[in-house]
């Protein structure tokens, strides 16, 4: 019987480590790749800012392009302003992209957080209730 219970004890001590392990190790896994996100984000947000002056320069280089400089040359900085207006469509698409990823991770650190503390909980009510059962063993003594 006593073989049983420490058996039982020992699994339930291991079992308790694995699950406090495991929590610790994904609130670390989610924190990380939520920065990661959070970098991503900040450069594509950077990316974006610096094609909108781009793209705000060579719109007044068009309006200024006089009538004395050649067709050919408002066609190429029309092309180019449509390719700088294109790719910044792209660069926000990945950005909202991020974003809604970047709140799925939150969401899930937020979980694994809760679990976390709720596994560090288990650990002092299961070191209350051991000493509680070392001074009722040491009284019968």
């Amino acid at each position: 019987m006593k073989d049983e219970l420490k058996s039982r004890i020992k699994a339930l001590q291991v079992a308790k480590s694995d699950f406090t392990s495991a929590a610790k190790h994904s609130v670390a896994e989610l924190g990380k790749r939520r920065d990661r996100l959070v970098a991503d984000l900040k450069r594509a947000n950077k990316r974006i800012a610096r094609m909108r002056v781009q793209t705000a320069d060579k719109a007044a280089r068009l309006a200024n392009a006089s009538k004395a400089s050649a067709l050919k040359t408002r066609a190429k900085v029309k092309e180019e302003l449509d390719e700088l207006r294109a790719s910044a469509r792209a660069v926000r698409a990945e950005a909202h992209t991020m974003r809604t990823e970047l709140r799925v991770v939150r969401e899930d650190l937020a979980e694994a957080r809760h679990h976390l503390s709720h596994a560090l909980h288990i650990d002092r009510a299961m070191a209350k209730v051991e000493k509680a059962m070392q001074q009722r063993r040491s009284r019968k003594k």
